[in-house]
């Protein structure tokens, strides 16, 4: 794809990938934020997230994966960011289901899919279960993360 990690440590730029699908064409950035230990590494690879991605709003671009971030706990250098992005026309669906992560006492939802102004997301779901299999979870043997599908489309 065309969009690179511009600003963000070797931590962080090894944790993202971006591809771009024929047609229709959708730029996708697949990314792990890293779980920084302090505040200031957190704000810094955020901001820096913000700055590489904010300029592409007007292409059709989807950023999907495990963000370390809330959007709807804004008191995260991460959460602030998205509620940012999410006040600026960008989509960042609440996905059906509980939680994205889970450990035997902490469950949290920070696997997250971000869309430019340019698509729409039709729905978002965690899928801690498929079928009769546990995929994720305490329990699972297979991910600590629940996959995140999503359904993108062109905004009308």
């Amino acid at each position: 794809g065309s969009v690179s990690a511009n600003g963000v440590d070797e931590t962080a730029a090894s944790n993202f990938l971006s591809v771009t699908t024929g047609k229709p064409r959708i730029e996708i950035v697949g990314f792990r934020a890293p779980a920084y230990k302090t505040t200031k590494d957190k704000v810094r690879f955020w901001q820096a997230f913000d700055a590489t991605i904010r300029p592409l709003a007007t292409l059709p671009l989807l950023c999907i994966g495990d963000m370390n971030a809330d959007p709807n706990n804004v008191r995260s250098a991460g959460g602030k960011i998205l509620a940012g992005l999410r006040t600026d026309g960008w989509e960042i669906p609440d996905p059906d289901g509980e939680w994205s992560f889970a450990r035997k006492t902490v469950h949290t939802r920070i696997d997250h899919a971000l869309a430019s102004p340019q698509l729409r997301i039709a729905k978002a779901t965690y899928c801690s279960m498929i079928g009769n299999l546990r995929c994720a979870g305490p329990e699972s043997t297979l991910y600590d993360h629940a996959p995140l599908s999503v359904d993108v489309a062109a905004a009308s």
